[in-house]
């Protein structure tokens, strides 16, 4: 199964907070591709977009050795080795 793994550290959750409280009143979202003009403005590519259903958070504890997101915390851990701190 592909995937990808991006890791962001925003200086604070309000988007993430937003997204979490107002996705089950509509039951999907929609992902877009972006990139940033240099003029500053984003520029959404509306012809890639991905209409999604299905959301699944879970915390890191919960994640075990044979799941797909262990992929993540893999990598976590190996941040944290190299530059000897929590990511």
């Amino acid at each position: 199964m592909p995937s990808r793994l991006k890791l962001l550290e925003p200086a604070a959750d309000t988007n993430l907070r937003f997204f979490l409280d107002n996705y089950p009143a509509g039951g999907s979202f929609i992902l877009v591709p972006t990139y940033v003009k240099e003029n500053g403005e984003p520029d959404l590519m509306m012809d890639l977009a991905i209409l999604k259903h299905d959301l699944s958070i879970r915390r890191v504890a919960d994640i075990g050795k044979s799941d797909l997101e262990i992929i993540g915390v893999q990598l976590l851990e190996q941040m944290e080795a190299r530059d000897g701190s929590p990511p």
